[in-house]
């Protein structure tokens, strides 16, 4: 001690200075609707390799990515906010994958999740397709002449018949429509919010609606469960 205390009047020994502390880096800021930007468009490819449809891979968060967003939140057991938070974030790095809805289904079918509000098309048992999706509200309506409850119905079905483009119903405008179970269809829509609107078809985004049209067969298994 008393060495070190000549040196230092002497000025022989120099004291390195203290390393400053390093500061914890910022978490990732939250992606939402309106964000733009390298980190979108990472979000985008992530979410198509999953299976999900964010719609064109342009680093742009706009309503098919974020409606991607909902469907990936539901299937991992996540609140759908559409807001890719941390806890999103971590789940897009170790994500879960859909459940299957029937225990003794088709190899290729369609999955319709009515109460996580998320359809899966499989191909040969292997999942191709994710999507959000609004369904049947329960709520009496009138239109047309014709009153009813919009509910959607639950079953097994198959896709019966299909119209190339815009087709109008007596209950709305209905995008390249796939009917499963009479005048019950899954198709596009401009409307898509999450949570139940519909008059009891299944409503996709729009991007899913040209999608699934391609993807789809006539004949092809259709199971809808709540």
């Amino acid at each position: 001690m008393f060495a070190r205390t000549a040196l230092l009047a002497a000025g022989l020994l120099v004291l390195a200075p203290a390393a400053p502390a390093v500061a914890a880096a910022p978490p990732p800021a939250a992606l939402h609707l309106g964000s733009d930007g390298p980190d979108v468009t990472r979000l985008q490819r992530r979410l198509k390799a999953l299976h999900y449809w964010p719609g064109e891979i342009n680093g742009r968060f706009r309503a098919t990515t974020r409606a991607a967003v909902w469907a990936f939140q539901h299937v991992n057991g996540l609140k759908a906010t559409g807001v890719v938070d941390a806890r999103t974030q971590r789940a897009l790095r170790h994500p879960h994958g859909p459940h299957r809805l029937v225990r003794r289904s088709r190899p290729t079918r369609v999955d319709i999740d009515l109460r996580h509000r998320v359809l899966v098309v499989y191909k040969a048992r292997r999942v191709v397709l994710i999507s959000h999706l609004s369904s049947g509200s329960g709520r009496h309506f009138c239109q047309a002449g014709r009153c009813g409850v919009a509910r959607t119905p639950t079953g097994n079905f198959r896709v019966e018949r299909r119209i190339n483009g815009w087709h109008k119903s007596y209950l709305g405008w209905m995008y390249r429509p796939l009917y499963f179970h009479g005048g019950f269809a899954m198709h596009g829509s401009l409307d898509v919010p999450d949570r139940d609107v519909s008059h009891g078809c299944v409503r996709l985004p729009m991007d899913v609606g040209d999608r699934i049209y391609g993807l789809v067969r006539n004949g092809t298994a259709v199971y809808v469960r709540r």
